[in-house]
């Protein structure tokens, strides 16, 4: 028959503490507000209907993505 596989046993030492799994409590650190500044602001281009889709497929953008539904 098979044989039970000992499982190690789960204890308080072992789990991470809530200090460890939220070590910044919600709150954005100096350098992650540091980076979104020096990436700037999200800029789109406008992709024209008769250029390739911006997804890859190779189809026109008016015949996929830009398709009216």
């Amino acid at each position: 028959g098979a044989e039970p596989v000992a499982v190690p046993a789960i204890t308080q030492s072992s789990a991470p503490s809530i200090a460890q799994l939220t070590p910044n409590r919600g709150e954005t650190t100096t350098a992650t507000r540091a980076a979104a500044r020096s990436a700037g602001p999200a800029v789109s281009q406008k992709v024209g209907r008769n250029e390739p889709c911006y997804c890859g497929s190779g189809k026109k953008y008016k015949k996929c993505h830009g398709a009216v539904a």
